[in-house]
């Protein structure tokens, strides 16, 4: 006789199947894709991970067999990795941001940049962040709303998330979302590596009037497991002058408003 299958073999087929369609997922969207409880999931996704089937992350789980750029890296490490894109790219986000305005910023390194910034110059606006370290550089200026949204910690990127944040965030009305990715093919859209933060962006996204990508050249055409963003859902690009010209090409036939800036400083 053939060996029967049980409920939780069935689950676990279910669930290795949907991380490889999707590349990772949350607990909350497991318990809702399977319909049990929050602790048989867990279960479940503790044995899978022993059986080293999927990788499990701060409130999910992702794919066991992806590449290594596929996955999150320390948000520390990227702190100083091409510093200068990042100075002349949030220079250049600063025009864009007018007094009065509400603004989102992610937890990116480009985005702790555009912090500094904000925090020298008296610009007047209401700023929304689940970035701890985004939220320390804004506090050293002022003239500046500052609105922190809670949530757990995620010690990797120094963000809030989980479900208290996700639902914070569905509160915000913003004027203008800076975002920055961890790959960026200009003909498909926004990629991330970390489950807790990218829903984040997705939903603030989609509570903001505009969207800008802060992205220098070296992400361009790079993937990683979660695609956050379509390119159509992007209203403005700011990258570097060492975009190739293809990719530009690309980039403009796909987004209303690009923005290209040197890396020469000006006199």
């Amino acid at each position: 006789m053939d060996k029967m299958i049980s409920k939780q073999d069935i689950r676990h087929q279910a669930i290795v199947q949907l991380i490889e369609d999707q590349g990772g997922c949350s607990y909350q969207e497991l318990e809702k894709h399977l319909n049990v409880s929050n602790m048989t999931i867990r279960r479940d996704v503790d044995q899978l991970a022993a059986n080293k089937s999927v990788i499990k992350t701060l409130g999910g789980i992702q794919k066991a067999n992806a590449p290594e750029n596929f996955y999150e890296s320390s948000l520390i490490s990227r702190l100083s990795v091409n510093k200068k894109e990042k100075r002349a790219i949030t220079q250049e986000a600063m025009k864009l941001i007018e007094p009065g305005q509400s603004i989102y910023l992610d937890g990116s390194s480009t985005s702790i940049e555009l912090a500094k910034r904000l925090a020298l110059q008296a610009c007047d606006v209401t700023i929304v962040t689940n970035s701890m370290l985004v939220y320390t550089e804004l506090t050293k200026g002022k003239n500046n709303i500052i609105n922190c949204i809670g949530g757990q910690h995620d010690p990797v990127s120094f963000c809030l998330t989980g479900p208290r944040t996700e639902d914070e965030a569905r509160r915000y009305h913003i004027d203008m979302a800076f975002l920055s990715t961890k790959g960026f093919p200009p003909d498909h859209g926004m990629f991330e590596s970390s489950a807790p933060t990218y829903r984040i962006k997705q939903i603030m996204a989609q509570q903001s009037s505009k969207v800008v990508l802060m992205v220098d050249h070296t992400k361009f055409n790079q993937r990683a497991l979660f695609n956050v963003l379509s390119v159509e859902q992007i209203d403005t690009v700011i990258t570097d002058e060492g975009i190739f010209e293809s990719d530009l090409k690309l980039l403009k036939n796909n987004v209303k408003n690009v923005h290209v800036v040197s890396l020469t400083p000006t006199p």
